[in-house]
């Protein structure tokens, strides 16, 4: 079935699993004591994100901007478009990505909206984040044509601005069929799709397959950043918008076009399934709840309507989200997250080395869940 076509199957079941379901109010109160409220207007399209605190936006809206919720202030940061936008753990510094054909630039700014730095690639960029508040990360892709087909390198960079320029890594490369390549371009244009875990240095990304005589599809992977050891997690199709780790990094949230699910990675267990594509994920940082195709996937079960098409982002605590409409930004607080979501930090650096030992091939899924076990009890 060509790529076009599944789009439009996908959009149809986001619209009529989205029309089964009464309309969300864009101002007031909600049900299970929650509110949601209007942001601001944006740019349609384009991206977004919440300082950690919840207090800030990044915005875009005839130019990129921060957005102060309390005051209403908005400060005028570029007139460029970026692609992305990612806050740095303890919210001091915004990174904004610029794109132009097939070269890229990142801005760093401080928290004030001061320019810090920039550097440039020749790459395409497709995603950031951040390790640490002094360095961040950032994933791309370069495809590159010759006679037996496509070779497509998923990428990965790491650069500490202000102490020099980005390093680059070729997580995989692949060959592709030249039909494969053009029928799926757009998707193969959004890259890894990468995340790193916030209590561990594993990545997780998305890199293609094409076997000959057969479909061609997503590899699911984490990366152990320590000793560059991969572990494949499941097959997807292209249409999958990618994993999403919890705050603790113990689940991830994957679609692969057809089901969304929770899943446990190191224990090999799925905690939540639904019949849902899994468009435009987003996880809380409890683990218990998300945002896809277009609602809100409520850790009792219960999903709210958003919006279709609603792309949504989770503050650092869990306890509010914003998601975009349209033109406008939307933000629903009183969610009441778990207790205990992240590792104590001298548990989360033996959590750590067993997940390394986990990638590695040298702990089983059994070993692992015993192990962890005994670490954590009181």
């Amino acid at each position: 079935m060509h790529r076009s076509k599944i789009f439009l199957i996908i959009a149809l079941c986001s619209f009529v699993f989205l029309s089964a379901c009464s309309t969300l109010p864009l101002n007031g109160k909600l049900q299970g004591g929650l509110t949601v409220a209007k942001v601001a207007s944006v740019d349609k399209g384009t991206p977004f994100s919440l300082s950690p605190d919840g207090s800030v936006v990044a915005m875009v809206s005839r130019g990129l901007k921060l957005f102060h919720g309390a005051s209403k202030e908005e400060i005028a940061l570029a007139e460029q478009v970026p692609t992305r936008l990612c806050w740095s753990p303890h919210g001091y510094f915004l990174a904004a990505l610029f794109l132009k054909n097939d070269e890229s630039r990142i801005v760093v700014y401080s928290q004030y909206g001061i320019p810090i730095d920039e550097s440039s690639v020749s790459a395409r960029l497709t995603d950031i984040d951040w390790l640490t508040d002094d360095e961040l990360i950032a994933g791309g892709v370069r495809a590159k044509n010759f006679k037996f087909g496509i070779n497509y390198q998923s990428l990965y960079y790491r650069w500490s601005p202000g102490r020099g320029l980005p390093t680059e890594t070729v997580l995989k490369d692949s060959t592709l069929r030249v039909k494969t390549y053009s029928g799926w371009k757009e998707a193969f244009e959004r890259g890894p799709m990468l995340q790193i875990s916030r209590q561990s240095p594993v990545l997780l990304y998305l890199h293609p397959a094409d076997p000959p005589m057969y479909s061609p599809y997503y590899k699911l992977i984490m990366r152990d950043l320590e000793s560059s050891k991969e572990l494949e997690i499941a097959s997807v199709s292209l249409l999958s918008g990618g994993g999403k780790f919890s705050a603790d990094g113990e689940k991830i949230l994957y679609g692969d076009g057809v089901t969304t699910m929770i899943y446990n990675p190191w224990s090999e267990t799925t905690a939540r399934k639904v019949q849902t594509p899994g468009v435009m994920p987003a996880f809380s940082p409890d683990g218990e709840s998300w945002i896809s195709d277009g609602a809100f996937f409520k850790g009792d079960g219960s999903v709210m309507p958003l919006a279709e098409g609603a792309e949504a982002e989770f503050s650092r605590n869990g306890e509010t989200f914003i998601y975009r409409a349209g033109g406008n930004l939307y933000q629903i607080s009183g969610i009441m997250p778990l207790d205990g979501v992240m590792f104590v930090p001298e548990v989360a650096d033996k959590v750590a080395k067993l997940r390394s030992m986990r990638i590695q091939g040298l702990l089983t899924s059994r070993e692992y869940a015993e192990s962890l076990k005994k670490i954590t009890a009181p």
